[in-house]
């Protein structure tokens, strides 16, 4: 007994039916493989970075970022003469650097030192620095005390110091050589106190001289004046003629 094409295909019907399920299947399956596979990388930067930021990753990066801090010492001086008392700053040509400060003994000579989280340590950072010297005059309390130094060392625009900060010995000894002469500081401005003093007192010394005797003689006498004690060329005779009994 034979069979016909179509039961055949009847019969081999499930069977394809359970093929097209296991591949669609399949398909979900690689589909939300590939889904996980792509999200699970994102997630994982996401949340590494935040958590690279929250503790203190920044900060740890900076440092890394950071270069060193290299020993730096030096003299300035003037006409060949060292320069007493100069504030020496650097500025870093890599931005976000802070610069290094010293100041001249009676040597003319410094020390660089670089502020780093709040605290002076020694050194400035390692590279490109353009470098001011600056010397004002002794501070009378007021305002910023004046300028003595030449004013084109004063400025990062206009000086034209430069140095190599490297850990070599070569760069950490440096000299500045300014020329010039060093201005003279002006007199420290009077307190208001002592100002209206010294005023009240020039203008006494001005006032006419006629006042200053009639001051001064209201003082020492009184409305009409004390007399004068008599001479013997201040004693006058009576004049009225002597009576008869006198003359008798």
């Amino acid at each position: 007994m034979s069979n016909s094409p179509d039961q055949g295909r009847a019969a081999s019907s499930p069977a394809e039916s359970q093929a097209s399920q296991a591949r669609a299947d399949s398909d979900q399956g690689f589909r939300l493989g590939r889904v996980v596979m792509t999200i699970l990388p994102l997630a994982l930067v996401v949340f590494g970075g935040a958590a690279f930021f929250a503790y203190g990753g920044m900060e740890w990066l900076n440092d890394v970022m950071t270069p060193a801090l290299a020993p730096v010492e030096g003299e300035v001086l003037i006409e060949g003469k060292p320069l007493v008392g100069a504030v020496v700053n650097t500025k870093p040509a890599k931005k976000g650097l802070m610069g290094a400060v010293g100041v001249t003994d009676e040597q003319g000579r410094f020390t660089l030192e670089t502020d780093v989280k709040g605290t002076y340590q020694p050194g400035a950072y390692v590279g490109e620095h353009v470098v001011t010297v600056v010397k004002r005059a002794a501070s009378g309390g007021g305002a910023m005390p004046a300028l003595v130094s030449p004013e084109e060392y004063a400025s990062f625009a206009t000086t034209p110091f430069r140095i190599t900060v490297s850990q070599s010995a070569e760069g950490s000894q440096v000299r500045f050589d300014l020329e010039g002469v060093l201005k003279d500081a002006p007199a420290p401005r009077p307190l208001p106190s002592q100002a209206s003093n010294e005023s009240a007192e020039e203008s006494g010394e001005n006032a006419p001289e006629d006042q200053r005797v009639s001051e001064g003689s209201s003082e020492e006498n009184p409305a009409e004046g004390p007399a004068s004690p008599a001479t013997g060329d201040d004693v006058q005779e009576d004049p009225s003629p002597p009576s008869d009994g006198e003359a008798n």
